[in-house]
């Protein structure tokens, strides 16, 4: 899901006086909202709705002085990008093995799915995220300095990204 916010400004007041009535913004049949209309006053709506393209219609009420109106509009809302972030040990001895902790991060919502970690350049484990982290157990180190980083595959939100690269 994703949070969109929408501004629908009311024709200009009829000279007899401002706009009052009601917006309400539907997504197919959905409800999103509605609001009040006040004076010249713009109607915002903070909604959730899913990645693809939407088809939502604003209907105005109309008041005493202006009529009733209708617009449909298409939405496209695409997946959000997510940030994927590695804590991994500073040092271990050779022969043994580790846990790293891969955090995947979204703005609205933990993001699901797996990880990937590789150790320089070949993917070594992978994990399902739990409330956006995944605890990945590495196989044994092999003496000298590695490159650990990790990827993710991506939900039904959250675009894959980024991807595991060489050293």
């Amino acid at each position: 899901m994703a949070t969109v916010r929408f501004t629908l400004r009311p024709p200009a007041a009829a000279p007899a006086g401002r706009p009052g009535g009601t917006v309400v913004l539907r997504d197919g049949r959905t409800l999103l909202g509605s609001a009040a209309v006040h004076g010249t006053a713009a109607v915002s709506f903070r909604v959730r709705v899913s990645p693809g393209v939407r088809t939502l219609t604003a209907t105005y009420s109309g008041d005493a002085n202006l009529t009733p109106s209708r617009t449909t509009f298409r939405l496209g809302v695409v997946r959000a990008a997510p940030s994927v972030t590695v804590s991994a040990p500073a040092t271990a001895a050779s022969g043994t093995t580790s846990t790293v902790q891969v955090r995947v991060g979204g703005a609205l919502s933990a993001p699901t799915g797996r990880v990937t970690v590789t150790v320089d350049g070949r993917a070594v484990a992978s994990g399902a995220l739990h409330g956006g982290t995944a605890a990945v157990v590495l196989p044994q180190w092999s003496v000298g300095a590695h490159q650990v980083r990790a990827g993710y595959s991506g939900d039904a939100r959250f675009t894959p990204g980024p991807p595991p690269r060489g050293p």
